[in-house]
């Protein structure tokens, strides 16, 4: 399930932005929560797992007084999940310079006065961002000429011998094994999930798995990994 969350201080705007969700949402599973201010959006997403944020780029004042500012609070979602995806909603043009640093990933124009229009762009910056999101979480891979399509929330880890590439998770319907190179694999498993670590130069781990930690090794389940010299300084939790 993914988790669409909708902040703008307009609670009237932000209600509407929540019932063209409902309607629009379909049988795609997921669960839209909205909240009215950058404290709440910013509380919610430290205690919550959260996918897609639709944002007023103009957020009102806080409790001191200042005007929040939807970029610097975007800013601070990223470091919380770096894999989320921000769609700013605005009444004005002139954010757009500025939004390249916030990582966009999408601009809707705020405007209430034609709500079909606010739909059809709400309906379609939702399924772009779901299929972004799906396709960041699997990993197609060949074997024999066929392509095997990994999802990698299920891998635990991936270890090479020789050329061979064998997988540790839940597979299915797939062989233990495939031929990659292990640092153009790294590149991709980093660009699509930031859980998997390189522990030495022949084992990449999924992080989520890991049940218990040394400076030298680590395990998954019963399993001891070896963390080489080479890539412990990298590894944040060591």
């Amino acid at each position: 399930m993914h988790t669409v969350v909708c902040c703008d201080d307009n609670k009237t705007f932000c209600d509407l932005l929540e019932i063209l969700l409902q309607e629009i949402k379909g049988a795609n599973d997921i669960k839209i929560v909205k909240v009215y201010d950058a404290g709440q959006l910013l509380q919610y997403c430290t205690d919550n797992e959260f996918d897609i944020i639709y944002l007023d780029i103009e957020l009102g004042k806080n409790e001191n007084g200042e005007r929040e500012n939807g970029m610097k609070v975007a800013k601070k979602l990223k470091y919380i999940n770096p894999k989320s995806l921000i769609i700013y909603i605005s009444v004005y043009d002139t954010y757009y310079a500025d939004m390249v640093q916030a990582e966009p990933f999408r601009f809707i124009k705020k405007d209430a006065s034609d709500i079909p229009r606010l739909r059809r762009e709400l309906e379609s910056a939702l399924l772009d961002a779901l299929k972004r999101l799906d396709d960041a979480s699997k990993l197609t891979v060949v074997f024999n000429k066929r392509e095997y399509t990994l999802e990698l929330n299920k891998i635990k880890y991936f270890h090479s011998v020789a050329r061979k590439i064998y997988v540790y998770g839940t597979l299915e319907n797939m062989p233990v094994y495939f031929y990659e190179k292990m640092d153009e694999l790294y590149e991709i498993l980093r660009d699509k999930d930031k859980s998997f670590e390189r522990f030495s130069k022949s084992c990449i781990v999924n992080t989520n798995y890991v049940t218990a930690k040394g400076r030298k090794q680590v395990w998954i389940d019963d399993k001891a990994l070896s963390v080489t010299a080479k890539y412990r300084k990298e590894i944040w939790f060591l």
